[in-house]
């Protein structure tokens, strides 16, 4: 009997392993880093999941630019990590942007943006923008958009707003926008900053990994026992009672 209980488990987790479909497929993609003028690297990739860093440098003004993209819990995770570093300089810049990242769904899946950019000033505040968006290419509608800029702000702190979350169509292909960017001020030079960010698409709902689950029901079809040993128990205890009366 305890075999009949616990042979669907394993049916149970041969289905999840067996059937798993990747959310997207990534039809084209370039991310580019910028340290100034100078310095420059870029990523084109279409493979999940995938691993760079960008790293140009030009003396004391440097991007780093970490790409993730992977899977995890059923979920598909585009990220990149942002640590850029300025001089005061007059029109020293570092910029991270997206400047296009294609793919096409493959089944109906939610996704959701999330995102940050916080900048250090060492003096006066120099010019920073952030922004990110998400287009359904097959209709030609803007699913998601953000765009925060200041001139003026010390130490400004933005973080994505809008609408950013939503569906996926099956079969469309959507392409993905983003940029990360500061500079000394227009008219002069200033102290220099440094700043760190993190832009991240998640796609699909996230799901128990087939271990978690088979260990689940295992746990569930062990609780079930001692409760039938329980019932045994308590019946021998009423015979006895019985035959003293």
């Amino acid at each position: 009997m305890k075999y009949f209980n616990f042979a669907p488990v394993f049916v149970l987790v041969g289905t999840f392993a067996g059937t798993a479909v990747a959310d997207i497929t990534i039809n084209s993609a370039r991310i580019s880093a910028h340290a100034g003028f100078s310095a420059f690297d870029q990523f084109e990739g279409t493979i999940i999941p995938a691993h760079v860093t960008l790293h140009p440098v030009d003396g004391d003004v440097y991007n780093k630019t970490t790409i993730d993209w992977y899977k995890s819990a059923g979920q598909t995770i585009l990220s990149q990590d942002l640590d850029h570093q300025r001089t005061g300089a007059y029109q020293s810049f570092t910029e991270s942007y997206v400047y296009l990242l294609e793919f096409t769904a493959n089944s109906n899946e939610p996704y959701k943006l999330s995102g940050f950019y916080n900048v250090t000033d060492v003096g006066a505040p120099g010019t920073v923008y952030f922004y990110a968006q998400l287009v359904d290419q097959t209709t030609n509608r803007r699913l998601s958009y953000s765009v925060q800029q200041t001139e003026t702000t010390h130490n400004a702190h933005f973080i994505l707003g809008g609408s950013l979350a939503g569906n996926l169509i099956a079969g469309h292909v959507y392409r993905f926008y983003d940029d990360a960017f500061m500079s000394s001020p227009n008219s002069n030079g200033d102290s220099g900053a440094s700043a760190i960010g993190n832009i991240t698409l998640t796609i699909g709902s996230a799901v128990p990994e087939p271990a978690s689950i088979f260990l689940s029901l295992l746990l569930c079809g062990a609780a079930m026992l001692p409760h039938r040993s329980r019932r045994r128990s308590s019946l021998v205890h009423h015979v006895n009672v019985s035959q003293v009366c």
